[in-house]
Order: C-alpha cells, then sequence, then structure tokens
C-alpha cells in the first residue's frame, strides 16, 4: 500500500449540554439537538427500552447482552431477530431483496419490538438509524445510547471472516485500505442520524465492555431519577 497511512478521520459531530438528563457518567456525552426531544415525559421512572445504536462493530450486541443482564431485562438483537422471523440471514435478504427490501423488514421489526410491554435492552442495526420514523419511535419508547466508535478502531476489531458477512463491506474483505475507507464513508453517512436520535453518547474505541456497561447502567439509574426531557 505504498507506506499510505490507514488512519482516518470524520467530522466530530458538537457535543455540548442538553436540557433533560442531569446526571451523566464520566465519559459519556451528549448530542447537542434532537429532532425529537420532548417525547418522553420527564415523570417516567425508567426508561421502558434501552436503546443502543452506533455503526457495525461499534460493539452493540455484546455489550448489549451484558448491559441487559446487569438490569435483569431482556435483551433483543434486531438483526437477530429479523433473521428468526424471516429465515435467512441478513446477507440473504440484501443479495435477494435488495437494501430497500431489508430497511422497510427491519422498521416493521424495530416497531414491534419497541411496542412490546416488557423492558428490553435493544441493539439496533447499524442502518436503523436512517429512517426518521425509526428515529422518532426509538425516542419515544426508550432512552437511545450512541455508542460512537471511530472508522479505525471499527476496522481493527472486524475479522475478514466478519467483513464478508456485511453486505455493506461486500468486497473489503483481505484489503484492509479499502475497509477502512468503506467504513469512513458509512460513518459519514449515518453519523448525523445518530446524532439526531441519541439521547445521551459514550465513546467506545478504547473502553473494555465491563466499563462501557457500568458506564451505561449509571446512566440507566441517572436517568430514572431524572428524567428524560
Amino acid at each position: 500500500m505504498g507506506g499510505r497511512s490507514l488512519v482516518r478521520t470524520t467530522p466530530q459531530v458538537p457535543v455540548v449540554e442538553v436540557v433533560g438528563v442531569d446526571r451523566v457518567p464520566t465519559g459519556a456525552t451528549r448530542p447537542a439537538s434532537h429532532e425529537g426531544a420532548g417525547t418522553l415525559s420527564s415523570s417516567l421512572a425508567e426508561p421502558r427500552h434501552i436503546v443502543l445504536v452506533g455503526m457495525m462493530g461499534s460493539g452493540k450486541s455484546r455489550i448489549g447482552r451484558k448491559l441487559a443482564k446487569a438490569l435483569g431485562r431482556r435483551f433483543v438483537d434486531t438483526d437477530s431477530e429479523i433473521e428468526r422471523r424471516q429465515g435467512r440471514t441478513v446477507r440473504e435478504i440484501f443479495d435477494r431483496d435488495g437494501e430497500d427490501a431489508f430497511r422497510q423488514i427491519e422498521a416493521e421489526v424495530l416497531a414491534d419490538v419497541l411496542a412490546s410491554e416488557g423492558p428490553s435492552v435493544i441493539a439496533t442495526g447499524g442502518g436503523a438509524a436512517l429512517r426518521a420514523a425509526n428515529r422518532s419511535l426509538m425516542r419515544q419508547h426508550g432512552l437511545v445510547i450512541w455508542l460512537r466508535a471511530t472508522p479505525a478502531a471499527i476496522a481493527e476489531r472486524m475479522s475478514e471472516k466478519g467483513a464478508a458477512k456485511r453486505p455493506l463491506l461486500a468486497g473489503t474483505a483481505g484489503d484492509p485500505e479499502a475497509l477502512l475507507d468503506r467504513l469512513t464513508d458509512l460513518c459519514a453517512q449515518r453519523d448525523v442520524g445518530y446524532h439526531q436520535v441519541a439521547h445521551d453518547v459514550v465513546n467506545v474505541d478504547e473502553l473494555p465492555v465491563a466499563e462501557i456497561v457500568d458506564r451505561l447502567a449509571r446512566l440507566v439509574a441517572a436517568v430514572g431519577e431524572t428524567g428524560v426531557g
């Protein structure tokens, strides 16, 4: 690769104080504004659902499972739920029906999960925040947390086998530079949606899973005491 650096940077969304959650664990940050602000009542003792958003490879499923166990909640991975209902993999849906068809299925499954009565920890697919309707439902029915990871960190975590399974990373397996370029583009496209939907943000690049889970658990407890505006 001729010595070309694989380090990429993406524009960072400015993070400032936002009215609603008064106490956030160290390391968590707040997005500046939200299209759905005010949809959660400040009198809500505890959010019905904890919704994790972020890029593929940011750890939503792994962190979500551990957080659900720590909180005594059910865990739902929307991609896994799609595969269960459809009887085929996400990659197969993409290959046969295309991305638009997958996004419609994803929206229907997400709406069903968010409408469920039992409080859950929900790990969403990386593209779920692309649709405004999805973002509105997530904010209406839960506390939305963006697990923010840089493209470089995701690329380091992504094995060749893992990249091969991801429809949007097709053709990048075995080519670290192409993988990083694709992830950088995807982050640039999606970060605005994550920023709009998230009540809070946790940067996960260099944090161990146990520490992330602890911070999220404390964030949930803080929201339970202060409410979300």
